[in-house]
């Protein structure tokens, strides 16, 4: 199709899919994608510190929305004074951007500095909604906050570290003074440092108009905040993350009470498992939430002491309510990399569940509300995992993965990598999955390393109808001959493995009844119990498998 006929809109819709480096090369194939790909070029732009001061990068400015200042690996000296008449010259040709990064740059102080002392906010960033910057000291926090501050009439967004002593220390006000003045800000995420002794309440009642509020701090909550549950009304909230200890219950009370939410997430810090013994008793409330995670933060996982595990599961059950929907299931020996432990959305129940090996057994499942089951790292037998996934009465689908070895199994379908499975492999899934309709293997190599050849018995899967495997990687050399024997009871063929480049693949090869087999040749036998089965030998391009001839 003609790129003149393509309209504008469909191009708009193609192009904001597209990273700056792809859409540039867009911008000179035609003047009509030059015209609608410049906005998009320009919408972000990142700028070297020593590249202030060059204007003709700006010509087109008033498209831009977002900056990202960053430091050069060899910065030049500059004198501040004229830093920051290259910033503010900067600015001057950004007249609409939203958001500005300040990223480890080597005068960040100075730059927070010239925007916290800007009297002409009407001139530079007229519609900022965003300063970014992010920093390990103190004073620098307080120095990104005032010059946020600067902006408070414009600034949508606002993540900060700031300390109210130190603000109180360069200010003489403290932080409750200046957050009800960012009247337009609905997205807030305040890290509560050392020595700071702010509540979730005292922010919440500093924000009217917070649609999202993340809370992290690392200390005790302060007692005062059993008194204050009941003083906070956000009527616009709508997603919240608390992240803290929960030495006291005023965070999980306010909780109970504040209005249904669209997001709300909890991160525990330290004894994070004593928490559902704090909520169990309501834990039903808590599907008033259209999307609840519940996370531990330990820096790693560690395991659910068994005395909790009735909790636990009281609490999982109660979240589950009446909806129509199980869980899925995660039971791993060691740290999990995902924090995210309970998981409960309008569609979809999950869980991690971490234990010391061998104690998964602690958890029963006596309601039925799991209906697939995860084993990650775990370091019990194969069918002790079986047996143990018996006992879950709505169990759907299967799934163990240790080291190299992976499993996935349902009702019908067996999906494994197993390397060299023998035939215990095969018997115990049997025992567990006696209707198993189809068999997989996706590794690449099962047979790598057999000597003479082996013997894969299925004939105990009577519901077997489709049985698939890989030959890329049998160990072909040192073979003269490698062969598949497809044993089917009543009658059985045989198939040649050979590689493409094989100069004998033009020779035609026959089995005698009773063959005798030498040292050199590598036999693979499978039995299945009917014709009917289907034996899918998968290859790639090195090899070929072709039919052999029976010679009675």
């Amino acid at each position: 199709m003609p790129s003149k006929i393509v309209p504008n809109e469909i191009l708009v819709q193609i192009f904001c899919l597209l990273d700056r480096k792809s859409i540039h090369s867009l911008l000179y194939l035609c003047r009509q994608w030059h015209t609608v790909a410049t906005p998009f070029y320009f919408q972000k732009i990142r700028i070297k510190e020593t590249d202030l001061g060059f204007g003709t990068h700006f010509i087109n400015g008033h498209m831009t929305q977002e900056l990202t200042l960053y430091k050069e690996s060899r910065a030049n000296q500059f004198s501040l004074q004229k830093l920051g008449e290259q910033l503010l010259l900067l600015l001057s040709y950004l007249p609409n951007l939203e958001r500005l990064v300040i990223q480890l740059c080597r005068h960040s102080r100075h730059y927070l500095s010239i925007l916290h002392q800007l009297k002409d906010t009407d001139t530079y960033l007229q519609r900022i909604q965003e300063i970014v910057f992010y920093s390990n000291y103190p004073k620098e926090h307080v120095s990104h906050f005032l010059a946020c501050y600067s902006f408070c009439k414009t600034i949508k967004r606002l993540e900060t570290d700031v300390n109210d002593n130190y603000l109180m220390a360069t200010t003489s006000k403290h932080l409750h003074y200046y957050l009800p003045q960012f009247t337009c800000l609905t997205h807030l995420v305040y890290n509560c440092q050392q020595g700071n002794d702010a509540t979730l309440f005292d922010i919440l009642n500093c924000c009217e108009n917070i649609v999202d509020f993340q809370f992290t701090s690392r200390h005790p909550i302060p007692s005062r905040a059993s008194s204050q549950v009941d003083t906070t009304y956000n009527k616009h909230l709508k997603r919240l993350t608390i992240s803290s200890l929960m030495n006291i219950s005023a965070y999980i009370d306010y909780i109970r009470n504040v209005q249904p939410l669209d997001c709300l997430n909890l991160i525990i810090h330290q004894d994070g498992y004593k928490l559902f013994q704090l909520i169990e008793p309501f834990a039903e409330e808590f599907q008033k939430f259209k999307h609840l995670k519940i996370d531990f933060d330990y820096g790693q996982s560690i395991s659910i002491p068994p005395s909790y595990t009735n909790v636990f599961y009281s609490v999982l059950c109660k979240l589950k309510g009446d909806r129509n929907v199980l869980y899925d299931a995660i039971f791993s020996s060691f740290s999990y990399n995902s924090r995210n432990f309970i998981t409960a959305l309008d569609d979809e129940l999950s869980f991690v569940y971490v234990i010391n090996s061998g104690n998964q057994k602690f958890f029963v499942d006596t309601h039925g509300i799991v209906k697939s089951l995860k084993f990650m790292k775990n370091r019990s037998t194969l069918l002790d995992l079986f047996n143990y996934a018996k006992t879950f009465p709505r169990l759907e689908t299967i799934c163990i993965e240790f080291g190299d070895f992976y499993l996935k199994a349902n009702k019908s379908t067996v999906i494994t990598n197993c390397f060299r499975p023998t035939q215990t492999f095969f018997d115990q899934i049997h025992t567990y999955l006696p209707d198993t309709e189809v068999i997989t293997f996706k590794r690449q190599n099962p047979f790598s390393g057999r000597a003479l050849g082996t013997t894969w018995d299925l004939t105990d899967f009577k519901s077997l109808k489709e049985f698939n495997f890989h030959v890329n990687h049998l160990d072909l050399q040192g073979h003269d001959n490698t062969f598949l024997k497809f044993d089917y009871g009543d009658s059985h063929c045989y198939r040649r493995v050979r590689y493409h480049i094989d100069i004998r693949k033009n020779l035609e090869f026959g089995i005698v009844s009773s063959p005798e087999w030498n040292s050199r040749t590598l036999i693979i036998t499978i039995k299945v119990y009917s014709p009917s089965v289907d034996i899918n030998c998968i290859t790639n391009n090195f090899y070929t498998v072709e039919p052999v001839a029976y010679l009675n």
